[in-house]
């Protein structure tokens, strides 16, 4: 099998694993949210109580 194919099918595997439990589910939520790497606005403006501005996309 071709390395590349390898690594993968071992990805899916290990996130198949994973989605069969909560516990591996909140992993997987957790480790995505790391890898963000631009801000969400949105969610910023709403916990810090700002409004959208008239013309702002």
């Amino acid at each position: 099998m071709r390395h590349d194919l390898f690594l993968a099918n071992l990805k899916y595997a290990f996130l198949h694993r994973l989605n069969q439990t909560q516990e591996g589910r909140d992993y997987i939520k957790k480790a995505k949210r790391l890898q963000t790497t631009e801000p969400d606005y949105d969610r910023v403006r709403s916990v810090a109580g700002y409004k959208r501005e008239e013309g702002e996309a």
